[in-house]
């Protein structure tokens, strides 16, 4: 028997028979292994009637349950964040409902969580995707671990153990985009997973949804967009000056710039090099107002400047 408080975060489904399994599965199998424990649901504005499933329960397992009933439907990420903010546990487990039948790995999260780990996920064996889906996504986390802080494995499942320190860290990190495996990755504490058999598919949204997801994403953690941006201006100014030696060699020599004879038209050469200049112009106005707006998105996301992974006394 364990002495930690676990706690568990787990949506509402739409599926009355499911959630009463899930529940009663949860509650045994914390109840076998762990002194205390609590289980919130967050109900995000489905249309089950949890009541009627709470008079089926039994009076020890309803004491255990708490049930936050938004008042609007929310994204599910955000959702989640409900539940996070009322964990009181040494370790909250994100568990979903859909895995009602195997809370058998609350305690391999647990235990796995005692080495030394301070969020553990669970991670696809094999993960089955549509190949263009697996496509899109293989390029946006390689995008993401190549130009940020942060290094993500797009198998890992949104189902994870998180210690309480982590918890105090993530929940600091008030920002409207809750993808919440990004904001996992982002604390920079101790992780790890367990490679499991998922059946489910980490996400029933749509593939225009993922798209969008995965926009926001790549904007908001990394620096891609000023990468992209000072490589434009870069060319830019490659392209003014070729352009310039092209026409000005026109102008005084005849030829073009790879040698080919050219004739030289009054006029041309003003037009052709002030239109690169101002081309190459308008691509570093572009790339100073991208620093700009990303501060102003970083100063309104309020993002905590540090996480103290630990205190240590000498």
């Amino acid at each position: 028997m364990n002495n930690s408080f676990i706690t568990i975060v787990g949506l509402v489904s739409s599926n009355s028979d499911l959630l009463k399994k899930y529940i009663v599965n949860v509650y045994k199998t914390l109840n076998d292994n762990f002194t205390d424990f609590e289980i919130i649901l967050v109900n995000n504005k489905s249309k089950i009637d949890i009541k009627k499933i709470s008079q089926e329960l039994k009076q020890e397992v309803r004491k255990e349950v708490f049930v936050l009933n938004l008042a609007k439907a929310v994204d599910p990420n955000n959702a989640i964040v409900a539940g996070l903010d009322r964990a009181n546990g040494d370790f909250t487990i994100v568990f979903d409902i859909e895995f009602f039948d195997k809370s058998k790995l609350i305690v391999d999260l647990y235990n796995k969580a005692k080495d030394n780990f301070d969020i553990v996920f669970l991670k696809y064996k094999h993960r089955d995707l549509p190949r263009f889906t697996r496509i899109l996504y293989k390029f946006v986390y390689f995008l993401i671990n190549r130009y940020s802080n942060i290094r993500m494995d797009m198998n890992i499942h949104t189902n994870s153990i998180i210690s309480r320190r982590a918890l105090n860290s993530i929940i600091k990190v008030r920002e409207k985009l809750r993808n919440m495996k990004v904001i996992y990755s982002s604390v920079g504490y101790n992780t790890s997973s367990i490679e499991v058999d998922i059946d489910k598919p980490l996400s029933n949204n749509s593939l225009s949804d993922q798209f969008k997801s995965a926009i926001l994403i790549l904007t908001t953690f990394t620096n891609l967009i000023h990468i992209i941006l000072i490589r434009i201006f870069i060319i830019s100014i490659l392209f003014c000056i070729g352009v310039s030696i092209d026409a000005l060699m026109t102008k005084y020599f005849g030829i073009g710039i790879f040698g080919t004879p050219s004739q030289y038209i009054p006029g041309w050469t003003f037009l052709v090099v002030m239109a690169s200049v101002m081309f190459s112009f308008l691509t570093l106005i572009l790339y100073i107002f991208s620093f700009y707006l990303a501060n102003i998105n970083n100063e309104i996301k309020e993002r905590p400047l540090y996480f103290i992974e630990s205190i240590q006394r000498l």
